[in-house]
């Protein structure tokens, strides 16, 4: 499958490979016809009672002025499995 590296939306670059969560099949071939796009398995994240809102939307980083993309996005057609969550205690 391909997925890329980043993504621009309004302007704004929205990274969506993360080295954590995709596995590489090779280095990207510069004489390829899409560059910017590296083939790999069908991503798999798991999260569990660390998932929280912020997770669920994009995050900011100032240092590289890019944002990161969300988990769910992360797992766009591979599998999110949520795992362990306990009720609120409110």
């Amino acid at each position: 499958m391909w997925i890329p590296h980043a993504v621009e939306v309004q302007g704004q670059i929205i990274t969506v490979f993360d080295k954590l969560l995709h596995t590489s099949r090779g280095e990207i071939d510069a004489t390829r016809e899409r560059p910017a796009l590296g083939t790999m398995p069908c991503p798999r994240v798991m999260v569990g009672g660390e998932l929280t809102m912020e997770l669920l939307d994009l995050q900011f980083n100032p240092a590289l002025g890019f944002y990161s993309a969300p988990l769910q996005m992360k797992a766009n057609n591979g599998i999110l499995i949520i795992d362990g969550l306990r009720p609120g205690t409110d």
